[in-house]
This record gives structure tokens, sequence and C-alpha cells, in this order.
């Protein structure tokens, strides 16, 4: 007996013939775009494009915005080191000193350096703040020290009965400042678009709405990491909007203390001592990251040097490593991947000196929000629009950047 033959048609299947049976359309009441809304930098913030409105209020800022220009402070203790500016040798009767440091050193106190030769002390009997030159007589074992060998103040010892100082050290407060940018996009939609139902949206506009609102905050992280700052505050509608700066404004643009290091060309899953260098001329400052944020090629090279030693139990059928995070001499750093951080580049970060917010002054608030567009049409819109700006605290000291890693 021949077997039947069943022809089903592809008219038949989408249900276009009438009077024939048709087959459902499996189609599952969601959407799924591929649409990267990871903003792991503002995340640690409270912000997230993957929330949408329930994140447009976060404000992570040391004190609220309240001007176009949003100003903060920086401090930092008297210094107790510096370093020596040209070679000393035995038998010197003066140390040349880091410029701009002599301030911070006294007659009678007692300062001492280690070399390869030894170790000194001096006593320091004149200071010259113009030229940053120490005078000193030497109270044991006058050694040479080559240049930026580190000199370090041990105290001012103090004859008993002594009348206390008038006067202080105070170390200079300095001052960082940012802009305010306005960020803003406009969603809108048809009437018929409005009145066709959509599988697995219920609302075409507050769709398109928190759409805008993810690629805002995606400009936001951005912005926040190599945003340029605006060279000055517009004063007209006329001018160019101004711009807030980012991460990269603050630490390699203005970078002061030298801590950012070019690893040139070196790649870092063979090179660990460019990162521990790094993480060392921070230290040396004073800082003390607690952040590593790279791209996907710099995280898979941390993940590669740590390697072999990573110790876990067996697992079936699972290979590979991922370092969540990295131990170095002065604590734990978190390792965060962010694809919108540049392929050569690795940024170690304090994120406790780190804020992005709005401006909130005179009783306003310009967090991210919706307002609706009077319609002159066929249409329903709605613009999408917040004012923020990003603060970067002790960025000459709490931060450093690695850049010119291999990328290939």
């Amino acid at each position: 007996m021949p077997i039947p033959v069943v022809t089903v048609t592809r008219d038949v299947i989408l249900g276009r013939i009438e009077g024939t049976s048709t087959l459902r359309q499996n189609i599952v009441e969601a959407i799924d775009a591929i649409d990267p809304r990871d903003t792991p930098l503002l995340s640690t913030k409270g912000f997230s494009a993957e929330k949408g409105m329930a994140a447009a209020g976060a404000d992570s800022l040391s004190k609220p915005c309240v001007q176009p220009t949003y100003t903060w402070q920086n401090d930092a203790l008297i210094p107790l080191r510096t370093r020596v500016r040209t070679a000393y040798a035995s038998g010197d009767v003066s140390i040349l000193v880091t410029t701009g440091t002599a301030d911070y050193f006294h007659v009678d106190e007692i300062v001492v350096a280690t070399s390869a030769n030894g170790t000194t002390h001096w006593r320091i009997t004149a200071v010259d703040l113009t030229n940053d030159v120490l005078t000193v007589t030497v109270l044991n074992n006058d050694q040479a020290h080559a240049v930026d060998t580190d000199i370090f103040s041990i105290g001012l010892p103090r004859v008993d009965g002594t009348q206390a100082d008038v006067t202080g050290d105070v170390t200079t407060i300095g001052s960082d400042d940012n802009y305010t940018e306005i960020f803003q996009d406009t969603a809108s939609v048809t009437g018929t678009h409005m009145a066709t139902e959509s599988v697995g949206i219920a609302n075409q506009l507050d769709y398109q709405v928190e759409k805008v609102l993810g690629q805002l905050i995606l400009r936001l992280e951005t912005n926040a990491l190599y945003g340029l700052r605006s060279t000055a505050l517009p004063t007209a509608n006329t001018q160019p909007a101004k711009r807030m700066g980012g991460v990269d404004y603050y630490v390699r643009a203005c970078d002061t203390n030298g801590q950012t290091r070019n690893a040139t060309g070196a790649t870092l899953a063979t090179s660990e001592d460019t990162l521990k260098r790094l993480l060392d001329d921070i230290y040396d400052v004073g800082g003390k990251p607690d952040t590593i944020l790279v791209g996907l090629f710099q995280r898979a090279a941390i993940s590669s040097f740590l390697a072999p030693f990573v110790r876990t139990d067996r697992t079936e059928g699972v290979a590979g490593v991922v370092a969540g995070e990295y131990e170095y001499s002065y604590g734990t750093l978190r390792v965060v991947l962010d694809r919108y951080v540049h392929r050569p580049h690795l940024w170690a970060l304090t994120m406790e000196y780190f804020g992005v917010g709005p401006l909130r002054g005179n009783g306003e608030d310009r967090s991210f929000r919706w307002e609706e567009i009077p319609k002159n049409g066929d249409y329903y819109a709605r613009f999408v629009t917040g004012e923020m700006t990003m603060e970067l605290r002790n960025r000459t000291r709490a931060h450093g950047l690695l850049f010119n890693l291999a990328i290939s």
C-alpha cells in the first residue's frame, strides 16, 4: 500500500488560505534584543541601562551639584618623603630634593636615606625654599646616594621644656571642577503603531522610551570614561554645548604625579610586572586603588597570568580560569570587565573617590526623566533628558592608567 503524501504549503502554515487548518506560530511573549546595556563603571554607583527608569535618579556625588560648574576639593597629609634630585656624594653638605617638597622640612629635623651603599642619617641645619635645597650635617654613615633615592623624615626631636611652636605646616587644599552635560533624545511612534498589537510589547511608546533611556545611560558610561571637558563654560546658548570630562581627562590628560605608565606594547599576559609597577607608582604617592577596569582582551590576559596560581576543585566538563580579583601587596583589587574601555588600556581606580550625579539646585532635579511632547500630528512623542556630571577626587594620587598594552 503506498504511503500517503501530505503537502503543506507556506501559505497554509502562515494561515493565508481561508478554510484551511493553520499551525499556531510559536512566538514567545518577549523580545530578546542583541543590545549590550551593561554599564560596569556606572553600575558601581547605582546606574544601569538594564534597570531603566529605576536607576534614573542615582546620585553618588560627594555633595549635591547645584550649578553647571561642579567643584570638589582635594587634600592630603603633610608629606614625610622626598627624593634626591641630584646625586649626593659622600662629604656633600647639601641635598637637592624634589621641586616643591622642601617646604615641609625644618631645621633640626632628622632625615634618612637608604641605598646600595647603606643607610645615612642627617640633621637639617638650613632649608632653602626657593631652590629646594636641604643643608645637612651627617649623623652617621656618610655614603653616596643616587638620583631618585628616597629621603624620609623620621622626626623633629624637641629639647625637654621647649616652648611649642605658634605656627604649623599646612598642605595647600587643591580643587578640581567639572561641567554638567545634557543628555537628551526623543522617542516617537505613529498613531497606527500605537494601535497595533505587538508580541511582547504592551505599550509601544513606553517601550521606545525605555530604549532611549538605556542608550543615554550608555552614553553617560562612555563619557564617564573618556569624556573631554569643555575648556570653558559657555556663556550663551549659541555656543557649543558644555561637556563633562571623564576619568581619562582627569588622570591621563591632567597627570601630574606620573601615575600613568606606558606599557610600550607589552603583553599583559606575560608581563605582569608592568601592572605591578603601575600599582606601585600609585601606592608610592599615597593611593590604594581597589578596582581594575579593563576591556575583554586585557581581562583575558589577567586571567591568563593568574591561571598557574589558581587552585580549584575538579569539575567534570569545565575548563578555563576567570579571575574576578587580583591580590596585591596592599590588598585585593576587583577586576571589572567593561566593553567600553579601549583595548590597550587598563585603569586602576579607587571607587570611593568616583561619583556621578545630576544637577539638582533650586528645588529642581535634572535626573533622567521623560516628558510628553505636545502633538501636532498623528504620532505620540516623549523626550528623555538628564543633566549629569562626574567627579574623580584625588586624581593625582588615587588612580592610574596603564596604556599602550598589546592588543593581539
